[in-house]
């Protein structure tokens, strides 16, 4: 008998999200970042006005990062992204997948990485792990998260143990 969710298992492509989450989504939060703005104005004053300290909060881009033309760790949705969740075909996901992977582990080279189900989604797990193992990642299934969020945790592979590096000869 073959498995209707396949996903689960980390064999194939997660769900599509439907149409009507995405618009909502998408129109939507034009509505609420001019709203959220005002509230960080209004908050930034009063930090401000109050003498609360604080460190600035860190870029969310690291030197040396290639752009992701897909938005990154954006908390919005643009255009491009919305596109390739309805519909994204299946060389555009390795791509988006492939983009979010590198950064991923530019930002943080000796692991964990999490990467959150809008960045691999259209490949799955399976085409997550082809593009993780030449780079010398793998993805742990025992720790990845399946709800909710999809959010997959990959590790640096560990290295081939030999005799010679059980045993080191002095």
């Amino acid at each position: 008998m073959t498995d209707p969710r396949p996903w689960e298992l980390g064999t194939g492509p997660l769900p599509k999200r439907s149409r009507w989450t995405l618009s909502c989504q998408y129109y939507l939060q034009w509505l609420y970042i001019p709203l959220g703005l005002a509230v960080a104005f209004v908050g930034s004053v009063f930090s401000l006005s109050g003498g609360f300290g604080g460190s600035a909060p860190q870029g969310a881009g690291a030197k040396g990062l290639p752009k992701d033309p897909y938005g990154g760790d954006s908390l919005f949705l643009n255009r491009r992204q919305y596109l390739l969740e309805l519909r994204g075909s299946t060389e555009e996901w390795t791509g988006r997948a492939d983009i979010g992977l590198r950064r991923a582990i530019t930002r943080q080279p000796q692991g964990p990485v999490t990467l959150g189900a809008e960045i691999y989604r259209g490949i799955g797990l399976g085409g997550l792990e082809a593009l993780a193992e030449p780079l010398g990642w793998r993805v742990d299934r025992s720790r990845t998260r399946w709800e909710p969020g999809h959010v997959a945790l990959l590790v640096p592979r560990a290295p081939a143990v030999t005799p010679e590096s059980l045993f080191p000869l002095t």
